[in-house]
């Protein structure tokens, strides 16, 4: 990401950048009246925006045939209008670019940010889209049921941008292989390819849930890059790899596998049985009502809700938020609260009845039933009713076993076993209603942003969702929906987590469909982890906006209300948080601080990073070394500048300074950006900026030096190895300071040494020390007999050796990751984690370098393509290759996806020279 100073300028480093983003004016916040005469202009505005943008092509180094496609226009609070694009290649979406253009009140428009393509030269397109569904069909290996058809999307893919070998990091800071996400096969050569975006979903019990973007290249079908969207409040456990069959390995010409409707299949049902009346804001019929519920939590809290069409009861259906527009998927309006559809008889055999069932009215259910030849399925939709208006009994869920955990030992026996009509069955119902009225509120009375998508759409809320998870809480980008999970705890389970549906949670997880609708931040890599930081702290700012006192007003944040603690609420004993937000590293994985190689682990771990530079922008650091306030990289500590000025800071970096390539380290200029914007070059609040960000490893703090940087080049090992071929990228997007995205993981063969490399910047002394462990949050864990080591005794054993000349001596053990780290000499507080893959290249155990062995395989079995094709079709880690002697039949063993990569690259990088 690179943010353009004003007026506009071509590609410059970054730090001529952020001297002229700070040399700004700040435009001061406007009256109601005023942001709404401006949000009046937006379709000018907009239409000036692309004007103006359009004008930048030749300066911006664009081809003629460059163009760009609307992403989302707003208007913020100082009466701003903001315009994102996509950047557009003979009308084809190039993925990870972004443009941003503002327009002021006074009409001057202006690039703020940048992620843009130069040079595209593309081969030859070979795959049709129903080819790259099948080759990602392939990779995933569903168990289950898609949630839909899967689709794919033609764009043009920047090969800087491909995955390669992924690793991730247990709950005890053992490193291991990520099977779902690593992809193997021939490092791309060409800067662009052609591709399609794949996206399949799954909601099943087989897969849990999962929406996948699998990246397939168009002109050989390899998969070049793969993530689960789906934005859960904490990490799901990975799928394990899956084997695949011999039709799978020979080749896109084979068998199609049936994805577009698998026998489990059922797709999401709009709600057509509620007819939208557009000139009242009712919906089919029903007028708003007050009502109130007691919530798990929160004791008796008011409600918004609707009374029913019939006259019988009420439904959870808000018509004083999200009614501007319907919802985009299921056309409904307002914000609405429904029970999961989780009836089918695939999970509970209940008898078929002869004809069409209609619910009698339990204050559940809402909408007639019908059955299949496998069950119970809703036909209509299913928001939460209630005949009095009174929701919830304020105790924890007690549904049957079965139900919340998919049991088969056991099948409801009566509807009312659900516990959908009775109040305990609404209680979540409650925690999730009035968590997305908190969250609406303080998003459009701090920031003048409208619901989930900013237009006032319509919003949904799912309870007793836990296919999802049920110790889990997510935003669906499918269903456009938040989902949450009624937690594990009951009498017989008593240290399990209650309820999902908090405020906290609730405006972590509506924030990431605002993200999606804003800067639309990456979900893999860095940027994983600054999104899921995202959610986290307007989460904190939703819960803070709900605590005001009766002279706070609404339009403020107010201070002091926060215990800045991830809902410790769901614990057994509300006093086990799932982050802590002043010092992260007390969940034992999440960091304090960035160092290179932070990428490796999850993003609800990376998060810790940005989620306590917003602590200390708001609450400040101390220089007192027993606290958890405090921070050695800047032991003096600083003062905050309170939850709301960090709050606007925040939001204002995120919607109109960040881009989908912005990482936790390149966050920097454009929270610089969004200060100088707000609050002027040289204010407090700028000061505290640089301050926080300092504190946190990331620049130096303000009229300070920089400390050394370390970080890891492109060739991290011999630059001979196919592993220099990517990583970190050069040009605009390396002055921007990215961390792509997943940083290449060299290899090196068990018992052999190599060279390994970093680069330090700003210090006299660029040399580094080399160690071997994993001990970034300064807690050893103990050895676990060749699989894992960090501080304690035998972890030269565990994770290898270095010599006095600095080379690296892998361990005889089995294959593995091994970590190693680089710390200046210079500032022992500046390092890199650099993680080595060990290979085993004597596979076969004949005491024979497999580099013979290959041969005389390739030789003696005469292989029907190229290996490194034939390993390629599927791109699965494990499965077969077939043999070819003129019988299809014959199948036989061989390498796998990844023993082979492995093995190949681990060989150049010991001996490529």
């Amino acid at each position: 990401m690179m943010i353009t100073p004003r007026p506009l300028l071509t590609a410059m480093a970054l730090v001529l950048v952020q001297a002229a983003a700070m040399s700004q004016a700040p435009h001061p916040i406007l009256p109601p009246d005023q942001v709404a005469a401006a949000r009046a202009q937006q379709p000018q505005r907009a239409a000036q925006a692309l004007a103006f943008l359009q004008a930048q092509v030749p300066s911006l180094g664009l081809a003629p045939s460059d163009s760009f496609r609307e992403l989302s226009v707003s208007t913020n609070t100082q009466g701003q209008t903001i315009a994102r694009y996509q950047q557009l290649h003979e009308g084809i979406p190039v993925y990870g670019t972004s443009f941003t253009v503002r327009v002021d009140p006074d009409g001057t428009a202006h690039l703020l940010a940048q992620d843009r393509a130069t040079g595209i030269l593309l081969g030859a397109k070979s795959l049709s889209a129903d080819d790259a569904i099948l080759a990602a069909h392939r990779n995933l290996a569903p168990d289950g049921a898609y949630s839909g058809i899967p689709t794919a999307e033609p764009i043009i893919f920047p090969t800087v941008l491909s995955s390669g070998f992924r690793m991730s990091v247990d709950a005890k800071g053992k490193p291991g292989i990520d099977g779902d996400a690593t992809l193997v096969g021939p490092r791309p050569t060409d800067t662009y390819i052609s591709a399609y975006l794949v996206k399949a979903a799954f909601n099943n019990a087989q897969d849990g849930y999962r929406e996948y973007n699998l990246i397939v290249s168009a002109e050989t079908g390899q998969v070049m890059r793969k993530w689960d969207d789906a934005a859960g409040l904490v990490p799901q456990a990975p799928r394990a790899p899956k084997p695949v069959t011999y039709a799978s390995r020979v080749g896109l010409a084979a068998s199609r596998p049936v994805v577009a409707a698998p026998p489990a299949y059922r797709s999401a049902k709009p709600a057509a049985a509620r007819p939208m009346l557009a000139a009242t804001g009712a919906l089919g019929g029903m007028v708003p009502a007050k009502g109130w519920g007691y919530d798990l939590y929160l004791g008796l809290v008011n409600l918004d809700t609707a009374q029913s069409p019939n006259g019988s009861g009420y439904d959870l259906v808000d018509l004083t938020r999200g009614t501007a527009r319907p919802h985009p998927v299921f056309q409904t309006v307002g914000s609405q609260t429904w029970y999961a559809d989780v009836l089918p008889s695939i999970y509970f055999n209940i008898p078929a009845p002869p004809t069409d069932y209609e619910f009698p009215y339990l204050g559940a259910f809402y909408g007639t039933y019908a059955m299949d030849n496998s069950g119970w399925s809703a036909s209509g939709s299913t928001p939460a009713g209630s005949v009095s208006n009174v929701w919830g009994d304020g105790l924890p869920y007690l549904s049957p076993y079965a139900f919340r955990n998919r049991s088969a030992t056991h099948y409801p026996s009566a509807i009312s076993e659900f516990h959908y009509g009775d109040a305990n069955g609404q209680t979540y119902a409650v925690g999730a209603h009035n968590a997305t009225q908190a969250t609406y509120d303080m998003y459009k009375q701090v920031f003048g942003w409208l619901g989930v998508d900013g237009k006032d759409s319509g919003m949904i809320s799912v309870v007793h969702d836990n296919l999802g998870g049920i110790e889990n809480a997510h935003f669906s980008y499918v269903d456009n929906m938040m989902h949450y999970g009624d937690g594990s705890w009951s009498s017989a389970n008593p240290y399990g987590f209650k309820s999902f549906a908090t405020i906290s949670i609730g405006g972590h997880e509506v924030s990431h469909g605002v993200m999606h609708h804003l800067a639309s931040v990456n979900y893999y890599g860095e940027s994983m982890g600054l999104n899921e930081a995202n959610s986290d702290i307007m989460g904190m700012c939703v819960q803070a906006h709900t605590l005001r006192g009766p002279g706070d007003p609404a339009d403020h944040i107010p201070e002091g209300k926060v215990n800045w603690q991830m809902a410790p609420e769901i614990s057994y004993d509300g006093q086990h948080p799932l982050r802590w937000m002043d010092k992260p590293s007390k969940d034992g994985l999440s960091p304090d601080a960035w160092f290179a190689g932070v990428n490796n682990l999850d993003g609800h771990f990376s998060m810790g990073v940005p989620n306590r530079f917003f602590y200390f922008l708001a609450n400040g650091s101390s220089a007192d070394t027993t606290t958890d306030a405090y921070s050695p990289y800047l032991p003096k500590g600083m003062t905050g500048i309170g939850i709301d000025q960090a709050g606007r800071i925040w939001f204002k970096a995120v919607s109109e300074y960040m881009t989908p390539t912005t990482g936790i380290r390149s966050m920097r200029p454009a929270l610089i950006a969004a200060v100088g914007d707000l609050y002027g070059e040289g204010s407090v609040q700028e000061q505290a900026v640089m301050n926080a960000l300092a504190a946190v490893n990331i620049g130096a703090p303000y009229g300070g030096q920089g400390r050394p940087l370390v970080t890891l080049p492109n060739n991290l090992v011999d630059p001979y190895s196919p592993l220099g071929s990517i990583g970190l990228p050069t040009g605009p997007y390396r002055a921007a300071g990215i961390q792509y995205l997943y940083y290449t993981i060299p290899m090196a063969p068990i018992g052999e040494k190599v060279k390994l490399h970093v680069n330090v910047a700003n210090a006299s002394d660029p040399s580094v020390a080399w160690s071997t462990g994993w001990d970034i949050w300064q807690v050893p864990f103990p050895n676990d007999g060749g699989s894992n080591g960090s501080g304690a005794s035998g972890s030269m054993a565990a994770n290898g050796s270095f010599d006095a000349e600095g080379y690296y001596h892998t361990p005889l053990v089995d294959p593995k990751f091994c970590m190693t780290k680089a710390t200046s000499k210079a500032d022992p507080l500046e390092f890199a984690y650099l993680p080595v893959m060990t290979v085993n290249l004597d596979s076969d155990g004949d005491a024979e370098n497999d580099a013979v062995d290959l041969g005389a395989f390739a030789l003696c079995f005469n292989l029907p393509r190229w290996i490194v094709e034939q390993v390629n079709s599927g791109g699965a880690p494990t499965g077969y290759i077939y043999w070819s002697f003129g019988d299809p039949t014959i199948i036989g063993h061989s390498f796998d996806d990844y023993t082979l990569q492995a093995w190949n690259e681990a060989f150049m990088n010991a001996f490529g020279n």
